[in-house]
Order: structure tokens, then C-alpha cells, then sequence
């Protein structure tokens, strides 16, 4: 039986099941089935002890990765027609039951009275005369099947019979009650506690009329168009100019078509002068076209790229050569829109509306007369750019639906794409403002990018939602850390531990601002609390060490405590920085180790000086600090922060 992460499992079994649907999500998205082309199948009752698989001669077995089949007298006709769903396209299908076996048929619908209403779980008997005690037996499901509900019509099938002795109903619970007086070809409500059975007519008013239709699979084609109805935000697409400037394409001021071609492909170079061609018209348009050149990527040379300078010169439309970050989001988009990872082929082309959103994608050569249509489309209504999106004809049964923003933001900050995550975060929110994840993820993003104001408008509105999300009453804390309001700060920090007790960067950063103000006992215990819950955090061992060799408290001091600690940050550290060699050179001289204390100071002096960085304000303050410590030091004296007021 399949397990789902509702059920109460331990933390190892959640995660391995979550696991385990990241890597079925991969498979999918490397095209690989969910679960295999499952085609129909049809059994014939010979009435031996063996069923016939007639699937084929049914014509029910079709192409389709089936799921789910419901049975249900549909037109009335005493027979039961069948409604099938699937994964693949067509979805659903209707298959209307002709066959004219002459047999007879009834048909009943139950009322429960002092059991559930529609009687599920009764047990039906028909017991037809002339039978030696046969009976047929039913029992009324909640479910039919994988992912099946079919009608809570009960449907016998009599065959040549046509008189019914009686009919029995069990209902839930053990009550059986009997109903006489039933004939054949009939459709009946049995109520119970009544006895009495009730003939229903059979409406002939149906609000849809169903026509027969044969579903051609289409042909063959090197041509792919995907129209979409519900259109994502495009990412920035940079690119460089033959003359080695940069740009990126301006999605803003649509329409516009990006391509990417090659020159070593004769379709790419044919579209790109009928393109060139075509320039007045679709200037009259609006329509801008950005040709890029892949020829930089993969297993190519310069020559490939200087080929392709020259052909674009004799064209009029806009050209370049693709960065691979443009391939990638494209092809990171796709995969998201598609779940299927691919690699982007040439030709390739993507429409982008007035409003930066890709509107239709174009594999292969584009029908030019169909894409001068689809530009028509564009300011279309939601209905009709579904209607225009599908490739098959028939009637939706649901309403247009809507992009999982959420997701394509959350790829591209996966990929560290942070910009192009702030569009389709945007809109999340403006379609669910109460949304505490999307509001947190946007507001994140923008602090990360270097926009605090944008970043903290957000944060606020999601502990405004749910005060208790204990990451965004952290970010909230750092923003105010930042900022150097410490009050604040400390506030943030103690909510977001007593939300999340184990919440280690919380700890750590609570520490740091209680440090700042001046509380050392108070920082003191939350370093703690930061190393007992990851033991080899660096910036934890750095920060500790630091205070228990520096403090200006005697009785808080601990020198021998601060030495391990700094000796086991150095071992866990990838290389030696100013920061932590000052660190361990502090603890020293707190220990009375003055020689290494010194040795080690003038080793962190030394890198602070050599560093890139190192005539920025930042590191000329730590150097020059470093320095000063040196002396005291030298001077066999150990160097405590200077103690702050209270209040």
C-alpha cells in the first residue's frame, strides 16, 4: 500500500519518502513514462472458465496512458456506455455502447434513511423466475476502481430474462428488506423502510449532446508549436553583439520573437531570410526579432561564429550570439511549463507579448501565416487563448487554469537565477496575498539581491499572515542587524527561537546583536546553544571563541575553552582568513600564550594586507585593528573588548 507524508512517520521516512518523488519528478522529466503506455484493456465473458482478451476488436485499447474507466447507462439505452480518463491527451473520452445484444436489463438507485444517504455499502440480490434459488448480486461502492467513481446506479444486465421474482437489499449494517412487484427493462428508487419500489422515467433533456467523432493522431512533423494560455514571465536573456558588447533582449516592448539559430543549420538560415524578408510586414506589426547564434556552444570553433557574423550582416533583423545562460533558462523554463528536461534544438523561437510573457514557443521552422495569427492573438481573452492553445477540437469541463509560479520561481533560484525569480513571485502574490511561503521566498530574494527595503515590505506582510514563521522573524532580525538596530534585532531573533528552539543561525545571530548591546552572559548562552546544535559551524566557533577570550568580564572568561575553540574552527576551516587567525591569536594571548599569540596575528596581518580586498574600508579597519592587538601582544598583554554601559 503507497504511504502519504500525512501519515505520522518518522523524519527518515518523510524524507525518504520526499526523496524518492524528486527523483520519479526526474525521470518524468527526462521523458520517461509515469508509468508505462498503459492501453485499455477488454475482457469477454465466453461463459468457460477462461475470459477472451478482446481489447483489440474493441477498439477501446487505445494509444493512451489510461487511468480510469466508469461505467454508466449514459443514453439510456439499457446498456452501459463508458467514460475513460487518462493521463495522456485526450483526457477523457466517451464510448457509447451500440452493440445490440437483445438483452433485458434493470436498473436501481437507493435512498438509505437511517443509514448514509446513498446507500453505500448495501448489498442488491435480483432473483429472476424460472432460477433454481440464482441470485445476482451487486454491492454499491464508494469508489470503482483506480481513481473511479462511476454512477450509484446499480445496472443488471438479465440477458434473455424477463421477469423478476424479487429483489433484495441488504442494507448497511445487516437490515435486509424486500421489494416486489419489479419488472424487467425498468429503472427504480428503492427507499429504505418503504418497500415499495419507484419507477423513474428517464429524462430526455441532457444540457450537452454528445456526437460520435474519430480522434486522428497528427502527422509526422519537424514543426512543433505550443500556444500557451497561461503565460509565465520570460527571464533576462543576455547576449552578446558580434563586436563583443553586451546586451539582454528587451522582453518590454513586444511583440517580440528571440530565435535561436545556427550557422550550420539550412533551416535556421532559410527561416532567418524569410524573416528578413518579411521585415515591413512585421514592422507594421510591432513584431522585433532577435536572432541568437548558438555557434559559441558545444563542440564548435570560431570559425562557426564568424560564419555566422557574416550571413546575419546581409539580414535586417537584430542578431547576436547566445550566452549559455540564455539556453539554460530557456531550457529550465521549458521544463517547468512541460515537466521535461530537453535540449533546446534549432531553430528555435519564442513569441513574447507586450507584457514580457512568453505567450508561444516554435520548434523547427515557423509557419509564418500561423504566426502572424498567433500575433492577432495575443490581447486575446482567457477562453479563447485556451481555445487557440489547443491542438484538438472538443469542450473543456474546467476553467482556464494557472501557472505554478511558485514553482518556476523556486528553479530559478535553485539555478541562482534571483532576478528572474522576483517576476513570477510577483504575480504569485498578487494572486494569493495571503500566501506566507511566496510572500517569505519574494521577500528573501530581494534581500539577497541587495534591495532591503522591497525585501523587508515583504517579510513584514508575511508575519503579518502567520507571526509565527520563524525564518521570516529571523530575516526580519537581520535586516535590523543590518541596519545596526539591535533592538529590534534581539526581538526578531527571541521570536524566532521560541518559535523554533533549534533554530541555529537565529542562536548565532541573537548572540552577535546581545554581544553588541553589551550582554555577555546573555550572548554567551546563545553561542552555546548555536555549537551544541551544529558542533561544526564555523562562524559559531569563531564567534565564541572570540567572546570567551575577549570579554571584559573575568568571571566570563574562558581563555583555555576559547583556544580549543578557535584550534577546532582553523581545522574546519577550508583556508586560514584574517578574521579567524585573529580570532585564534586573541585566545591565545588570553591563555598566556603569548608567543604563538604574536606569530599568529602577524600571520592574519599578513593576509589582511595581501587581500584583493584589501583597500576597501572594511578590510583596512580589520587590518589596522589586527595591528594594534599585535602591539598589546607583543607587550604580553591580552586584548579585551571595552565594556559598554548599561542601558
Amino acid at each position: 500500500m503507497s504511504q502519504s507524508p500525512t501519515q505520522a512517520v518518522g523524519r527518515q521516512q518523510a524524507g525518504d519518502y520526499l526523496a524518492g518523488l524528486r527523483r520519479m519528478k526526474k525521470l518524468i522529466e527526462g521523458g520517461r513514462s509515469h508509468s508505462g503506455h498503459e492501453r485499455n484493456c477488454c475482457f469477454l465473458n465466453t461463459g468457460a472458465r477462461r475470459f477472451a482478451n478482446v481489447s483489440a476488436v474493441s477498439g477501446l485499447d487505445f494509444a493512451d496512458d489510461g487511468r480510469a474507466v466508469a461505467p454508466v447507462d449514459w443514453d439510456g439505452d439499457g446498456d452501459l456506455d463508458l467514460w475513460l480518463a487518462n493521463r495522456t491527451g485526450p483526457q477523457l473520452r466517451f464510448m457509447r455502447n451500440d452493440a445490440d445484444s437483445g438483452g433485458h436489463f434493470v436498473a436501481v438507485r437507493l435512498v438509505g434513511r437511517t443509514v448514509n444517504r446513498d446507500g453505500i455499502g448495501a448489498r442488491v440480490e435480483v432473483q429472476l423466475d424460472g432460477q433454481d434459488g440464482g441470485k445476482l448480486i451487486q454491492t454499491l461502492h464508494a469508489g470503482q476502481g483506480y481513481l473511479t467513481q462511476a454512477s450509484k446506479w446499480i445496472h443488471f444486465g438479465l440477458g434473455d430474462a424477463t421477469k423478476i421474482r424479487r429483489v433484495v437489499v441488504r442494507w448497511p449494517g445487516g437490515e435486509a428488506e424486500e421489494f416486489q412487484g419489479m419488472r424487467a427493462d425498468q429503472r427504480y428508487r428503492l427507499t429504505q423502510g418503504r418497500g415499495v419500489a419507484e419507477i423513474l422515467n428517464r429524462s430526455e433533456k441532457r444540457g450537452v449532446k454528445l456526437r460520435p467523432s474519430t480522434l486522428a493522431a497528427p502527422r509526422s512533423s519537424q514543426q512543433m508549436r505550443i500556444w500557451l494560455a497561461a503565460r509565465p514571465p520570460m527571464p533576462s536573456l543576455p547576449y552578446t553583439h558580434f563586436d563583443g558588447r553586451t546586451a539582454a533582449v528587451d522582453v518590454t516592448r513586444g511583440p517580440v520573437l528571440v530565435n535561436l539559430w545556427a550557422s550550420w543549420c539550412a533551416p535556421c538560415r532559410k527561416e532567418l531570410r524569410e524573416f528578413s524578408a518579411r521585415s515591413d510586414d512585421f514592422k507594421k506589426r510591432g513584431i522585433s526579432v532577435v536572432a541568437l547564434s548558438v555557434d559559441q556552444l558545444g563542440d564548435v570553433t570560431d570559425g562557426n561564429v564568424a560564419e555566422a557574423h557574416q550571413f546575419v550582416q546581409d539580414l535586417t533583423v537584430a542578431s547576436g550570439i547566445a550566452t549559455g545562460e540564455v539556453v539554460e533558462k530557456l531550457e529550465l523554463l521549458y521544463a517547468e511549463l512541460f515537466q521535461r528536461r530537453i535540449e533546446m534544438p534549432v531553430p528555435a523561437s519564442f513569441l513574447v507579448d507586450g507584457d514580457g510573457r512568453l505567450a508561444a514557443i516554435y520548434f523547427g521552422s515557423i509557419d509564418l501565416q500561423r504566426f502572424l495569427r498567433d500575433v492577432e492573438h495575443l490581447g486575446a481573452e482567457p477562453d479563447e487563448l485556451r481555445a487557440w492553445s489547443d491542438p484538438l477540437p472538443g469542450r473543456w469541463s474546467t476553467p482556464v487554469g494557472t501557472l505554478n509560479l511558485k514553482a518556476l520561481a523556486h528553479a530559478y533560484l535553485k539555478s541562482d537565477y534571483l532576478e528572474d525569480a522576483i517576476a513570477p513571485l510577483q504575480l504569485a502574490v498578487s494572486q494569493t496575498e495571503d500566501d506566507v511561503y511566496t510572500l517569505h521566498t519574494l521577500g528573501t530574494a530581494l534581500l539577497k539581491l541587495g534591495k532591503p527595503d522591497q525585501g523587508e515590505l515583504y517579510l513584514r506582510r508575511a508575519i503579518a499572515v502567520d507571526p509565527r514563521h520563524a525564518t521570516s522573524q529571523f530575516n526580519l532580525g537581520f535586516v535590523a542587524f543590518e541596519r545596526e538596530d539591535l533592538d529590534e534585532a534581539v526581538a526578531r531573533f527571541r521570536t524566532a527561537v521560541e518559535i523554533v528552539p533549534d533554530f541555529t543561525n537565529a542562536h548565532q545571530y541573537l548572540a552577535k546583536a546581545l554581544q553588541q548591546l553589551g550582554d555577555t552572559a546573555a550572548a554567551l548562552e546563545h553561542f552555546r546553544r548555536a555549537w551544541d546544535l551544529a558542533p561544526d559551524h564555523l562562524p559559531t566557533a569563531i564567534g565564541l571563541s572570540w567572546l570567551l577570550a575577549t570579554c571584559s568580564n573575568d568571571d566570563l572568561c574562558r581563555p583555555k575553552e576559547a583556544v580549543q575553540l578557535a584550534e577546532r574552527a582553523r581545522a574546519l576551516a577550508k583556508s586560514e582568513t584574517p578574521e579567524l587567525l585573529d580570532t585564534l591569536a586573541a585566545a591565545y594571548a588570553s591563555d598566556g600564550r603569548f608567543e604563538e599569540a604574536v606569530a599568529t596575528a602577524e600571520k592574519a596581518l599578513t593576509i589582511a594586507l595581501a587581500l584583493p580586498t584589501a583597500k576597501t574600508d572594511e578590510q583596512s579597519v580589520l587590518a589596522d585593528q589586527i595591528e594594534q592587538r599585535l602591539r598589546l601582544y607583543k607587550q604580553k598583554k591580552p586584548f579585551r573588548e571595552p565594556s559598554k554601559p548599561e542601558g
